[in-house]
């Protein structure tokens, strides 16, 4: 991203258990920013050799990571959504 004149900024970090992170919120602020980056949405899987690992066994990490836009408000007012893409269900329990 900064390779490309993005922004980024972390706006909320969540650390893992014991170590490493369980979530890790970014914004990433450019032209064209959400086009470079909605293909990144998906599964990553990371393989490296552990370094807690007397035997240098390879070790894989599996990412969840999530693209979404943020919209300006005057953008929000101009959607539209035609009634035959909406579905609506009620619940109740008991």
């Amino acid at each position: 991203a900064q390779h490309m004149n993005c922004r980024v900024v972390t706006t909320d970090i969540s650390d893992g258990d014991v170590v490493g992170y369980k979530s890790v919120e970014m914004e990433v602020d450019g032209i064209n920013a959400y086009g470079w980056f909605k293909g990144e949405k998906g599964a990553h899987r990371l393989v490296r050799l552990s370094p807690f690992n007397a035997n240098n066994k390879r070790q894989t990490t599996f990412a969840g990571v999530d693209v979404s836009p943020i919209l300006e408000e005057e953008e929000i007012r101009d959607i539209e959504v035609p009634e035959s893409e909406l579905e609506i269900t009620t619940m109740r329990s008991g």
